[in-house]
């Protein structure tokens, strides 16, 4: 049955129910998706069915990356087109987006299905494509006519970016879908919204993963009736949205807990032959992938009137597995990569993570400062005085061993030698000449092996926009670059949730000045020129609004750890502090001197 413009509401609320998007598309435009040779299926994604048939007006779609909601807009795109005579506008990022999308996947998708192959005018168009809405006997004449004349009317898709005001097509439209709408212009998103004023229609169809929380897709989310998926545990039937560690949800349904894990202990858990896997969090039955594919859609409040909203992780996708979670969790560069693109959640990258309590957190309540060492790393950011840190490496796990500031380089061969000090990076900046003479001084050698090189000089670099954000280490010059947003976030990354800091008493100077240095690094969101007040993010940039020294440091000796040919072995025959706050600080204590006549250090 094909259906022409004359329709009326009433037509339309009928045909609501009537038509099934998904079985048009599984039996009657057989839609196979690419390097599929079968027309496709929802045996892994049965979490689409409902949407494939959701007649409603809105549809908003809020979800982790790659799980299938791209082709079920798609396909709604496709059965309108060639059901009603209508337009359609699909919409992406930018204009870039728009060939590489059409080229990429809505192409192929036409090509593997003959029944579009016969209504389509033109299918290499990538800006708009035309279809014909008629009978089969009508298809051929229709498609070499003008096509009313013919009394065969035609639908017409239009694809444009939503980043510019020129990117706003100025056409009336039926069906407005709106694809990674997060990354998008929300004024150009709303200058499309007029273009439904004249349809019968209306319809809606938002999908994105998200990124800012009350922005974008969790805005638009949040205004539907929020429906979820729910996984039904066999062993206590228990019904859950799937969780992880430290999200929205309060519990973990991943097992391993990824919280505080180093790469050491992650293979020791492989090595023991005990494989991550999703579990009940109430009852600990395991959940295999036909247990979270199969689970219901539930409305958080639902009411007539409301637009339809889905929200759905990676968790309940029954194709990935929880190695492959725990894994993006544990490598990914930007926390909110992990949490936007898998979790599915919007996630405010880490601005204030380094409180006071998360650091508190990480002392090791059995071990006071060490006032020397062996086979340990250095880091040293440069200023008006010498800020350091010193660690190693236990079990895999980064510890710190000692912290504080040293009035000048002397002090810095002090530290060198008290700790045995195998590899050591120091900020070249600002004051490069001084920071070269001293790496020469420890690298008196011709460099020849990298073991020759034990103190390396360090720059922050900025890739642009596609390079690869990678570390040089230059031996020749003993100069490591890094990249610096990503290392300072790794840096923070592993303080907060790998590195070990030595106890200090609550109110001391020197923790005191550590945890300042820490809250004063931010990393801030770098929203798109012209739209702060909408949070369209394009970067991510650490800021100081104050002194950081300590939190370089730290990051510097992180890098010292991963030095080419590194020497760091475990710490033996540590010596601890033990009389006074001033000692487990690491500042000077008048009247007090190692062996060799030098005091510890100096505050």
């Amino acid at each position: 049955m094909s259906l022409t413009a004359d329709l009326t509401s009433a037509d339309v609320t009928t045909l609501r129910a009537i038509y099934d998007p998904w079985q048009w598309s599984a039996e009657t435009a057989r839609i196979r998706l690419p390097k599929s040779r079968t027309p496709m299926d929802l045996a892994t994604r049965p979490f689409l069915r409902d949407v494939y048939r959701d007649m409603a007006p809105e549809i908003v779609v809020m979800k982790g990356a790659q799980m299938g909601f791209s082709t079920t807009a798609i396909v709604r795109a496709t059965w309108m087109l060639t059901t009603f005579a209508c337009t359609v506008i699909y919409t992406f990022p930018t204009q870039k987006d728009v060939s590489k999308y059409t080229q990429g996947r809505i192409n192929p998708i036409i090509r593997g299905s003959q029944y579009l192959l016969d209504r389509i005018i033109d299918v290499d168009s990538v800006m708009q494509k035309q279809f014909v809405v008629a009978a089969p006997g009508m298809l051929e004449a229709a498609k070499h006519s003008r096509g009313e004349a013919a009394g065969a009317p035609r639908s017409t898709i239009y694809f444009s970016g939503s980043s510019t005001p020129n990117d706003a097509v100025t056409i009336d439209g039926d069906l407005l879908i709106h694809d990674e709408e997060d990354l998008s212009n929300p004024k150009i998103i709303e200058q499309f919204e007029s273009r439904l004023d004249a349809s019968r229609f209306q319809w809606k169809f938002r999908l994105s993963t998200p990124r800012i929380p009350g922005a974008g897709i969790d805005r638009v989310f949040a205004e539907t009736d929020k429906r979820r998926w729910l996984v039904r545990c066999p062993g206590c039937n228990a019904e859950f949205e799937m969780g992880f560690p430290d999200g929205p949800q309060g519990y973990s349904n991943v097992e391993p807990d990824p919280t505080g894990w180093d790469d050491r202990r992650w293979e020791i858990w492989d090595e023991a032959g005990q494989p991550a896997k999703y579990v009940c969090h109430r009852c600990h039955h395991e959940l295999s992938g036909h247990d979270r594919a199969m689970g219901r859609w539930v409305a958080e409040r639902p009411a007539s009137g409301r637009a339809h909203g889905y929200a759905i992780s990676q968790l309940s996708a029954p194709w990935i597995s929880a190695r492959r979670v725990l894994n993006r969790k544990r490598k990914a560069t930007w926390e909110a990569d992990f949490w936007n693109l898998v979790v599915g959640i919007p996630w405010e990258e880490g601005t204030n993570a380094m409180t006071a309590e998360a650091l508190i957190a990480r002392q090791d309540q059995t071990r006071p400062m060490a006032v020397n060492g062996v086979g340990c790393s250095l880091g040293v950011d440069v200023g008006a005085r010498m800020h350091f840190v010193v660690g190693t490496s236990q079990n895999g796990k980064p510890v710190t061993l000692a912290f504080g500031a040293v009035s000048g380089f002397p002090d810095l061969d002090d530290l060198m030698r008290r700790y045995g000090v195998s590899q050591a990076v120091i900020d070249a900046a600002p004051e490069e000449h001084a920071t070269r003479e001293w790496a020469r001084k420890w690298n008196p050698r011709t460099i020849d092996t990298a073991q020759d090189v034990k103190v390396w000089r360090c720059a922050y670099s900025t890739p642009k926009p596609g390079q690869s954000a990678m570390i040089v280490w230059n031996e020749k010059t003993q100069l490591v670059t890094v990249p610096r947003t990503e290392t300072l976030s790794r840096s923070a990354a592993e303080l907060l949730s790998a590195r070990q800091l030595p106890r200090y008493e609550p109110g001391h100077p020197g923790w005191v000045e550590y945890l300042l240095h820490h809250k004063n690094s931010k990393k801030i969101p770098i929203f798109v020129e012209g739209l702060v007040d909408a949070k369209i993010i394009d970067h991510f940039e650490w800021h100081e609004i104050g002194p950081d020294h300590l939190f370089h440091a730290g990051t510097y000796e992180m890098i010292a750890r991963e030095a080419p040919h590194g020497q760091v072995v475990p710490t033996r025959g540590l010596i601890s502090l033990k009389r006074t706050q001033e000692r487990s600080a690491g500042l000077e204590i008048p009247g007090e001197r190692h062996a060799d006549g030098k005091a510890p250090w100096r505050g």
